[in-house]
């Protein structure tokens, strides 16, 4: 991991649930590139490079999860992340306004950071770092949050929980029956 992320570039917890909220309504309103994007990157946690590798065929509707190429992992490098139905929802209608038939944002790294930059106020990158910490916040399993997230390694969720205080040695449902 090297040196660990600067979270005063990185939004809040809360931050990041009040731009979830706005962008949702506003890519419900207008499915364009410049609202279903930054909303991507932030339902995903996926770095922009994946995010420009996503096709109309790694979207799997019926278990409301996306297909995400990475090109970090050997072996098996798509891996499965979940996102709301709501999201699948807002991707049909951009996808049909569009008139998308395969890749779903068919532009260039640069482009879709400066629609991200603009539409977010951050760097793309922070939002993974969020989305990261936001799903242990929510009660998610680290093993969990490292399989969405694609990491290989341990050390940047360690440095997640740490981060959220979250405390891996709960108890567990069946410690009540001992």
């Amino acid at each position: 991991m090297g040196r660990p992320p600067r979270l005063d570039r990185c939004p809040t917890i809360k931050e990041y649930e009040d731009m979830v909220r706005r962008m949702r309504y506003e890519a419900t309103r207008n499915p364009s590139i410049e609202k279903v994007l930054p909303l991507t990157v932030l339902v995903t946690g996926a770095r922009i490079s994946e995010i420009l590798m996503l096709t109309t065929v790694d979207i799997d509707e019926d278990d409301s999860v996306l297909y995400i190429l990475t090109e970090k992992v050997k072996g098996n490098p798509k891996r499965v992340v979940p996102v709301p139905l709501w999201y699948i929802s807002i991707l049909h209608s951009y996808i049909i306004r569009n008139g998308i038939s395969y890749q779903l944002f068919p532009i260039s790294r640069t482009q879709a950071w400066r629609i991200v930059k603009k539409e977010l106020g951050y760097h793309p990158h922070a939002f993974r770092h969020t989305y990261g910490m936001y799903l242990l916040y929510k009660g998610l399993d680290p093993e969990t949050v490292r399989r969405i997230l694609g990491h290989s390694s341990w050390e940047m969720i360690e440095y997640y929980v740490k981060t959220v205080k979250i405390d891996t040695r709960k108890r567990t449902p069946l410690d009540e029956i001992f």
